[in-house]
């Protein structure tokens, strides 16, 4: 969320309204001040959110439009800025990278992104399969 609407409401109000939260269940905030942003999140383990990294790397990425992901445990992360405004940022379940190419297609084309044109930044190590399968759409793809 930008950075001036966390004064304004409590995160935790903020993240139920989007997502169901238990009643004992912790809210975390991080500051991302790349993009004048806060992460608001549940997490899961002792370990910060894919989502968390990846936002912090996404400044690293070279030319206006940065598009990077990021996919394991069945789970796609991804991140959209254009120069320094964030544009999208979202976890997306993706038992199969099937589904994670669908969530990343379906992005690109709410955003209205060209993946002809751009190039997708990877934070995950990807396989070959997969790798191969991103190329055939995507200007090119490269390790984060």
């Amino acid at each position: 969320m930008p950075t001036r609407f966390c004064d304004e409401k409590d995160p935790r109000c903020f993240l139920s309204e989007v997502f169901p939260l238990g009643e004992d269940e912790a809210v975390e905030t991080a500051a991302l001040p790349a993009y004048d942003a806060v992460l608001v999140y549940a997490p899961v383990g002792k370990r910060p959110p894919e989502l968390l990294s990846l936002l912090r790397d996404l400044p690293r990425c070279p030319g206006h439009y940065k598009i990077a992901a990021g996919w394991e445990e069945g789970c796609l992360s991804l991140a959209v800025a254009a120069g320094e405004r964030l544009l999208f940022a979202n976890v997306f379940p993706a038992e199969e990278f099937v589904t994670a190419e669908y969530f990343i297609f379906a992005t690109m084309k709410s955003l209205q992104l060209n993946p002809e044109v751009s190039t997708l930044h990877f934070r995950t190590p990807l396989g070959g399969e997969e790798e191969m399968s991103l190329c055939r759409y995507f200007r090119s793809v490269e390790a984060l």
